[in-house]
């Protein structure tokens, strides 16, 4: 039970932070998500409060964030059914709570979580992440995962609602705010949600000078942060890295990578038995067969067929009996899904990572780990 709260209660931390944060640069949609999510903190340690008088106390505190959250939306001027649009933050999961990408998870345990924890980062020999691949292959989840394992708050950079790339004073003043206040806060995790606007490829001289003038801070900034080893992560998440400047994939900026794109096939495998472990598949040919249908679909593919399979094994299943899977129940639901690709993202990233500097180490989701 104590266990309990205090996880809910390291989550209440982490939520406020990067709403506090999110308040300093004015980035109401951030700062709702964070509020509600405090709320719903709140609610569940007073559940779970044994002392009715602290119960009520969590609840009024609970109370407090839900009105800051109320207050975001006004200032956003935004309709209910507008508002109904914005999903809250969802509560962080860790490496152990997803199945698959085993590569990826490792590697991020040696490379950044190990020399975070032991306060040695600011050692270690690359620089900053960056971690791309296409739409709804998963890339959010990795960045929230590693956050969880960091014991860190999360806060996204992004291009709308935090800076005016048209207004470079302005964004360099947002920009500093938020590196302060990160530090002030410290454990927070940092990332450019679409790293093209502000490194943008230089082709053509307004598209240069931005890409220079944000480069030059995050390049001072980071030097700053790791010279006087500050608990501050940084990283980028890209749908379209071919849309990035070359100039910054160097040493001392961002050179870690690490390329998401279809899961392989025993991360298949095993986001099909954990979906469908409340359900019977009427044999392993099935199973195997439902891998194979699978691949080449992004995460978010996967995920929506095996839903569509569980939905169709449930309708065929007789009353209070565990829904069985088969190859029919299967094929029915492959007559009527549609994938919904990666965008060309396949084709696109291989002009992308041929054009990075020689010796730059990119590690790839299912291959065995480069060397660097």
């Amino acid at each position: 039970m104590a266990q309990t709260i205090e996880f809910q209660r390291k989550a209440l931390e982490e939520h406020l932070a990067a709403a506090t944060i999110a308040e300093e640069v004015q980035d109401d949609v951030i700062a709702y998500q964070n509020f509600y999510r405090a709320n719903e903190d709140l609610k569940n340690i007073a559940e779970l409060e044994i002392d009715k008088q602290k119960a009520d106390l969590d609840l009024e505190e609970g109370e407090k964030y839900r009105k800051k959250a109320e207050e975001c939306l006004a200032r956003l001027h935004l309709s209910p059914e507008e508002a109904e649009k914005i999903t809250p933050t969802k509560p962080v999961k860790g490496f152990a709570e997803f199945v698959g990408y085993e590569a990826v998870k490792d590697y991020l345990r040696e490379d950044v979580l190990l020399p975070w924890q032991k306060g040695t980062f600011s050692s270690r020999p690359k620089n900053l992440l960056f971690l791309y691949g296409p739409k709804g292959c998963g890339k959010e989840t990795f960045v929230r995962a590693l956050t969880h394992e960091m014991h860190a708050s999360l806060f996204p950079i992004r291009p709308i609602e935090n800076f005016s790339i048209y207004n470079l004073v302005d964004a360099k003043d947002k920009l500093m705010t938020l590196f302060k206040k990160a530090e002030e806060k410290g454990h927070v995790v940092l990332y450019f949600t679409e790293p093209e606007f502000y490194f943008p490829k230089e082709t053509d001289k307004e598209k240069a000078k931005i890409c220079k003038f944000f480069r030059k801070i995050v390049q001072k900034e980071w030097k700053r942060i790791r010279k006087k080893n500050l608990p501050i992560f940084l990283m980028a998440v890209s749908d379209n890295p071919w849309l990035v400047s070359t100039s910054l994939f160097v040493p001392g900026l961002f050179d870690d990578l690490i390329r998401i794109h279809h899961p392989g096939h025993e991360t298949r495998r095993e986001m099909i038995e954990e979906r469908l472990s409340d359900c019977i598949i009427d044999s392993p040919a099935t199973e195997d067969y439902i891998v194979e249908k699978t691949h080449g679909l992004v995460s978010k593919d996967v995920s929506r067929m095996i839903r569509s399979i569980k939905k169709m094994a449930a309708l065929y299943a007789k009353k209070e009996a565990k829904p069985v899977v088969t190859k029919v129940i299967v094929d029915k639901v492959l007559s009527d899904f549609e994938s919904s690709g990666d965008g060309g993202f396949a084709e696109s990233v291989i002009g992308f990572e041929s054009s990075l500097p020689a010796g730059l180490s990119i590690l790839h989701q299912n291959p065995k780990r480069p060397k660097a």
